[in-house]
């Protein structure tokens, strides 16, 4: 991007107007309209103010090497990653977070991949702190503004899903209509393509990532039916649903994480102990068995993003944490053989150990 685009984008991801910036400045509305226009460029000692309000630095703003490579992405986000499951960690993540986007200020896919953790982390924490997700709606914000279209569209799905959970139906629509309408069949083209070339691996390759890719949102759906169902207390309808969805994970090489846990939500919900330990006992064991897509026979061909699964890594832990602090969990708690399997399961609590 140049100058110009830079500035208007990283205005944009702010919520910042050309008033705001200029009056912040010292300089007219006009000035920055005509710098976001690549019409005139700001004065040289007025750069340094820019970067800094934008929240960005000189390379970034000049558009200089912005995104760390494979290798120091996938170590930057498993770091923090780590960092959030510790006890009283998400300080320390938040802090790490922020230290690599001022290395790499005007990396979208960092935003991104940071976001995706940090909002899972305190997900699974149960922490609704405003002023942390308020940050991670920056970052989403600031990513839904590449000009990478797969960082753009993944930013936008996500914070039409966040949209939609804060009741704000109307600029849920209104993001959701700026996703694109992918044609239906034209990966299936695409593999005809390349199997009338002779590339047959290629071909398999597409053909399995599809695969891959519907199976996940049949189950996906499911478990979003599976939810409905349980919330209207159909015992029968959710009963179906979850079997439905064990299946189709089995089926199709999946992770057993998401199915067992759909056994464990019915299991809690109706309070039953033997059940749901039955149920957690089956999930930890999931948890510690590593799973990843191009280890399946069934998706032999295909091609993954090697840290495309860290978030496996960090479950074990936010369930360990769920389990002794979640309010939905603490009738296991307060029965004392339940809270005796769960120790030799997760080990005693932190407050114990």
């Amino acid at each position: 991007m140049q100058l110009s685009e830079n500035i208007l984008s990283r205005r944009k991801a702010l919520g910042l107007t050309q008033e705001q910036v200029a009056e912040r400045l010292g300089v007219t509305p006009q000035a920055v309209y005509k710098w976001e226009k690549g019409l005139a460029c700001p004065d040289v000692q007025m750069l340094a103010p820019l970067a800094r309000l934008l929240e960005t630095d000189m390379n970034a703003l000049f558009a200089y090497a912005t995104d760390p490579d494979e290798v120091e992405l996938h170590a930057l986000i498993e770091s923090v990653s780590r960092s959030a499951v510790q006890t009283d960690g998400m300080e320390a993540a938040f802090a790490e977070a922020r230290a690599a986007l001022r290395r790499y200020p005007a990396s979208a896919q960092l935003r991104l991949s940071l976001a995706i953790v940090l909002e899972g982390a305190l997900l699974a924490r149960g922490d609704a702190e405003t002023e942390k997700q308020r940050e991670i709606e920056e970052m989403y914000r600031f990513a839904a503004a590449s000009d990478k279209t797969d960082v753009r569209d993944a930013a936008r799905g996500i914070l039409t899903r966040r949209l939609i959970q804060k009741g704000d139906l109307d600029a849920a629509e209104i993001m959701l209509d700026t996703l694109p309408d992918q044609p239906p069949q034209k990966w299936n083209y695409r593999a005809q393509l390349l199997k009338a070339r002779g590339d047959l691996e290629a071909a398999a390759g597409l053909l399995e990532s599809r695969l891959l890719g519907e199976a996940s949102g049949l189950c996906a759906a499911l478990s979003m039916l599976l939810d409905m169902a349980i919330e209207r207390k159909d015992a029968a309808w959710a009963e179906t649903l979850a079997r439905t969805l064990e299946q189709t994970a089995e089926l199709y090489s999946l992770w057993k994480g998401s199915a067992v846990s759909a056994r464990l939500e019915i299991a809690i919900r109706r309070r039953d102990a033997g059940a749901a330990m039955a149920a957690l006992e089956e999930v930890a064991a999931v948890m510690r068995e590593p799973w990843t897509p191009w280890e399946q026979p069934l998706y032999r061909h295909a091609h993954f993003k090697k840290d495309g699964n860290l978030w496996l890594q960090s479950m074990p832990e936010i369930l360990r944490s769920s389990v002794w602090t979640d309010a939905h969990y603490a009738f296991l708690r307060d029965d004392p053989r339940c809270a005796e399997r769960l120790k030799e399961i997760f080990g005693a609590p932190d407050a114990e150990a």
